[in-house]
Formats: C-alpha cells, structure tokens, sequence
C-alpha cells in the first residue's frame, strides 16, 4: 500500500548514519559542516512527530534545520531506493495505512481488539497516534504509566499523551495506584514533597504501610571527588563500631 516490497529491510542506527552521510555525499556537504549524527537525531525527533520531509522542510528555521531538511529529503529517497525503512518510519507508515486505508484500519481493528501500553508517560506523538488509530474502533485501550516519571521529552517522549489520556478516551476509568511496597514513610514525605511543585502533572499522593524508616540525608557536593570523599567517610562512620560490616553497605547511583 505504501510502495514498499514485502521484504524490505529495517535500518538501525548503524544502517541510517551510512545512509544519512551517502545523502551529504550527494548533496556535496561536508561532514565538518553538519554534523552526521546530529542529522541522525534531528530527523528521527521529525519522525517521531510524524514530520514528512515536506513538512519538516516547511517549518525549519535556522541554518541547522535548513541542512537537515535537505538530507531529510534525500536520506528518504536513499531508503526508498534500497526498500529499507528505519524504526520511525515503521510507526509513521503503519499511521498512515491506518488513515488513508479502511480496509486496512478494519482488519487490524479486529485482530487488536484489546491493547495494553506500558511505560505510558514515555510515548511520543507518533506511537500515541499509532495507539489512537488501532483503538478507535473499539475503544478498549488500557494505558499503565505515571507522568511524575515523565523523564525523556528531550528524545521525544511527550508527558501530554498520559495527562490528557482521559480527553483523548472519555470513557476510560483510572484506577490511581498510590500505595507504594519499596519505601519507608520518610522517603515518601520526600519524594511527595518534590513532586508536588511540578506545574502539570495528575493529582496523586503516594502511601505507604511501612514504618517510619531513617530521614532522609541530603549532602552537596563540590564535584564527583568530593561527592565520593563524603561516601567513604558515611561508610567510615557507620562501620565504626562494628555493629555494621562493610559488605552490609551498597552504594546506588544512576550513571557511572
């Protein structure tokens, strides 16, 4: 339906940065101009807002963006020309079938009837539409997720899709999971404490069961030396007396 053959292959990233620098190639750019691998990203963000290269090209503003929309243009014809599709035109194509055919869009309405998304807060435009295209049959769409972990809009994820899921599905229920199993009371008072001064985010406040538990502690850092400086000397401290062993000690921490 889309001019592809059945067969055609799927590019990865590795696949697609080959093929974004053949299209500077043959647009006689240099890579010291643009970067290769901003191009990457900049045309997978237009994709995963369902940007056609016509489109992207219509609202680019900038000497970046302008250079971008050219190889958009190119890299496409470069796809097409070895039938390859890359992991957002997997989306965007399967959006458009649904749209523009009703065969189509009546034969996967019935054979998804019912579809679960986990990860909610984390979807972009184009799987949000994708998702609204394959329940606008029959409605039975049920979405797992929590805005407050909303923490990847900078590669497209869109924290709108789960704040205004009841608008885009007015017969949806919510069922609020607020009891949290993990936590102590203080670290809950903490964290409901932060998360409450985001501007746009669904009512909700997390409980527990659990006892008390030690306050929480909050140290300042000058940099990553002295940050490790001020572990080792909590270690030190803890394990002074013995009551508490070196291998009863576990440092946690979100990238190395």
């Amino acid at each position: 339906r889309i001019g592809w053959e059945s067969d055609f292959s799927i590019y990865d990233a590795t696949d697609q940065l080959r093929a974004i620098k053949q299209a500077m190639s043959d647009l006689n750019m240099q890579s010291n101009t643009v970067s290769p691998q901003a191009v990457r990203n900049e045309i997978s963000r237009a994709k995963d807002e369902l940007a056609t290269p016509h489109e992207y090209a219509e609202r680019s503003e900038g000497f970046f963006q302008e250079m971008a929309a050219s190889i958009y243009h190119r890299y496409q014809r470069i796809l097409r020309d070895a039938q390859a599709l890359d992991f957002g035109d997997m989306i965007a194509y399967a959006v458009r079938i649904l749209r523009e055919s009703p065969e189509a869009r009546a034969a996967y309405h019935e054979r998804h009837r019912f579809i679960l998304v986990d990860e909610y807060q984390d979807t972009n435009r184009a799987q949000y539409c994708l998702i609204r295209e394959l329940g606008a049959g029959h409605g039975n769409v049920c979405v797992v997720g929590d805005d407050d972990q909303s923490i990847y809009s900078w590669r497209g994820a869109d924290v709108s899709n789960i704040l205004d899921f009841e608008r885009h599905f007015p017969a949806a229920s919510v069922v609020r999971l607020e009891r949290n199993y993990r936590s102590t009371k203080s670290i809950l008072k903490v964290s409901n404490a932060v998360i409450s001064r985001l501007a746009n985010r669904s009512d909700k406040t997390l409980w527990t069961d659990r006892d008390e538990g030690t306050p929480v502690g909050i140290i300042e850092a000058i940099d990553e030396e002295d940050e490790a400086r001020q572990v080792l000397e909590a270690i030190r401290k803890v394990t002074a007396d013995g009551d508490v062993l070196r291998n009863d000690v576990a440092i946690m921490y979100r990238t190395n």
